[in-house]
């Protein structure tokens, strides 16, 4: 079934000043009675609400030419917090829509899909492609929430505002992030997937692939004092993140499973982690069977790419540039292939606060076993007026606790390194192997 809102009997207005709700609820209780069917905004239609609408399940929404606009009717209506919510559905895209939520709080979503029985997985096969997010309340709220759903496609989007873009919780499966854009406006996460240590409960994502997202990270309000010392932690932000939650590094975790990271570009504000630079740009935890392949990631406050608890996984083919302290790092995490990896004029030390010591282009410590770095390139940037990476690889120890604690079984092979400060390796393991 083919329904245009704005023709009897639902006689939408879609002017842009008229609330449009009652027309739309009538329109998605139709499609649900039949069983299916597609709603077409007319070119150029402009449909206000004033409460969150719940989508049926079955169902198309796009406009006949260009994009539709859906908003917020009443921005003083603080009982909405979405403008579209999903329970238990199945079957639905929406695409050619602009979502424009007006910055209206308490919102948490432009868009929410979820469920609520004791299933892991409740919901399946949702498409969300060329369509555009703002006006969403930049203070905790994504502009895209998803739980408990198998079978995710978001693609050729825009993600203007919010403190997420893509935020996905609990249980899900087969899920494509494919070609999205994320403007300076996010403030927290571009794309955040997150998971539970607590094994009894079955929260993790496999089967995901995150693919061609450009991501422009903003500067934050610089934390460090008139006396040049930081003053707390910044409020930092990321562009893609993945954790089920291992902070104590126990092992006994979720894992996020067969994860496909690929042809990602992000770029950082290049400041201090202390003084409005952002967080790891590429921050991957508690994963298994990965690969995270070609993407560039450049002027990070802290690590380009961060790899934590991760095991048997590629990184290959990367770039990591003028990012604050590290181009790549990998801790407590096991059987990794690092090769054809660059990493140029890293370890910036911006704010002049983040200097650990040694650091460089890769990073592998904290009991990290069974890695291998091989092929992978070093070297200075030319528009950069002086040297900054130490080394181009260090293998280091990590104090926990007063335990030190090595990497093992760590192969080191056809590397090229050129202008790093003090050299090519800092090694301070027995068993690393050096060819």
């Amino acid at each position: 079934m083919l329904i245009d809102i704005t023709s009897s009997p639902f006689n939408a207005s879609a002017d842009g000043s008229h609330d449009d709700t009652k027309a739309l609820e009538a329109a998605f209780a139709e499609i649900q009675r039949i069983g299916g069917g597609t709603i077409i905004f007319p070119e150029d239609a402009f449909v206000c609400i004033s409460k969150s609408i719940s989508l049926p399940s079955n169902v198309k929404i796009t406009a006949h030419s260009g994009k539709a606009r859906i908003k917020y009717y009443n921005a003083q209506n603080t009982e909405t917090k979405h403008l579209f919510t999903g329970n238990s559905v199945a079957n639905i895209n929406i695409s050619n829509i602009v979502f424009d939520t007006r910055h209206q709080s308490p919102s948490v979503a432009a868009i929410l899909i979820t469920g609520y029985k004791e299933k892991a997985i409740e919901n399946s096969n949702i498409t969300i492609e060329n369509c555009d997010f703002k006006g969403i309340n930049t203070k905790g709220a994504c502009a895209v929430r998803i739980q408990k759903t198998n079978g995710l496609t978001i693609k050729n989007c825009c993600f203007k505002d919010s403190c997420i873009g893509i935020g996905i919780w609990k249980r899900n499966s087969g899920i494509s992030l494919l070609d999205n854009t994320f403007s300076n406006t996010i403030t927290n996460t571009a794309i955040r997937i997150i998971g539970n240590t607590d094994t009894s409960k079955e929260e993790y994502s496999s089967d995901v692939s995150i693919q061609r997202n450009v991501v422009k990270v903003p500067a934050k309000k610089s934390v460090i004092g008139k006396d040049g010392k930081a003053k707390g932690r910044p409020d930092s932000s990321s562009a893609i993140y993945l954790t089920c939650g291992d902070k104590d590094y126990t092992g006994n975790s979720n894992f996020h499973l067969n994860v496909n990271i690929s042809h990602n570009h992000v770029e950082g504000p290049r400041l201090g982690f202390f003084n409005g630079g952002s967080a790891d740009l590429i921050s991957v935890k508690d994963v298994k069977h990965f690969q995270c392949r070609h993407n560039v990631s450049c002027g990070s406050g802290d690590l380009g790419f961060a790899f934590e608890r991760c095991h048997e996984g590629e990184i290959s083919h990367n770039r990591a540039e003028e990012n604050n302290s590290c181009g790549i790092a990998v801790w407590g995490s096991s059987y990794l292939t690092l090769v054809h990896n660059k990493c140029g004029s890293n370890e910036q030390t911006r704010d002049g606060i983040y200097r650990n010591h040694p650091y460089g282009g890769i990073r592998i410590e904290y009991a990290s076993h069974n890695i291998t770095l091989e092929n992978n390139e070093f070297y200075h940037l030319a528009s950069e007026a002086k040297l900054t990476q130490q080394y181009g690889i260090v293998i280091k120890h990590t104090n926990i606790k007063g335990v030190k604690l090595y990497p093992s079984a760590v192969k080191v092979a056809n590397n090229m390194s050129s202008d790093q400060i003090h050299g090519a390796i800092f090694n301070e393991v027995d068993d690393t192997e050096i060819l």
